[in-house]
Parts: C-alpha cells; sequence; structure tokens
C-alpha cells in the first residue's frame, strides 16, 4: 500500500457513496431525470477496467474500491433502463402566482 493508492481508494469510495445515493434516489423516482445513460456506462465499463488495472499494479485498496463503484454504475444503469426516464405529472398544478423581482 502507497499513498497514492491510499488517496485514489478515497476517491473511489467517496464517489461511490455518491452514486449509492443516486441509485437510492432513483429507486424512490422511479425514474431519471438529468442524467444521459450512455455516459453511466463508460463510467460502469472503466469501473470495470479499473477492477483489472488496480490488482495487477497491486493496488489493493484502491482495487477493493473501485469493486464499490463498478458495481454501483451498474446498478444505476441497470435501473435507468428498468425505470426510464421521468415523465411530467399530467395534473400537475401550475402555480399561477406572479412572481415579483426585487
Amino acid at each position: 500500500m502507497s499513498l497514492f493508492d491510499l488517496i485514489n481508494a478515497t476517491f473511489e469510495i467517496f464517489g461511490s457513496l455518491l452514486l449509492w445515493l443516486s441509485v437510492r434516489r432513483l429507486y424512490k423516482d422511479k425514474g431519471y431525470s438529468g442524467v444521459f445513460p450512455p455516459t453511466t456506462a463508460i463510467f460502469a465499463a472503466w469501473g470495470y477496467w479499473n477492477l483489472l488495472f488496480y490488482f495487477s499494479l497491486d493496488q489493493w485498496l484502491s482495487g477493493l474500491a473501485s469493486i464499490s463503484m463498478a458495481l454501483a454504475n451498474t446498478v444505476h444503469l441497470c435501473q435507468m433502463f428498468y425505470y426510464g426516464p421521468l415523465r411530467p405529472a399530467k395534473n400537475k398544478k401550475k402555480n399561477k402566482e406572479k412572481r415579483i423581482i426585487p
């Protein structure tokens, strides 16, 4: 383990925690908005590459952290295909109040 491995693993862990929050949000919303699925697919593929790459460099902390990142991206992508994009509600009331801009 090196200092660089520790720093990189920290970024991977924080990134995967944020991704898991996105997974949770998508599950609650039952749809996504503002996210382009191919971008998530590229990052998922990169995550699987990192699994091979980090372990080949004997960067075990980064390798272990990348497991969570790759898995979170994969789950997020699968959710996007399953739920699809968010659709606006049909009976959504429009706010008819006038806003006064100071």
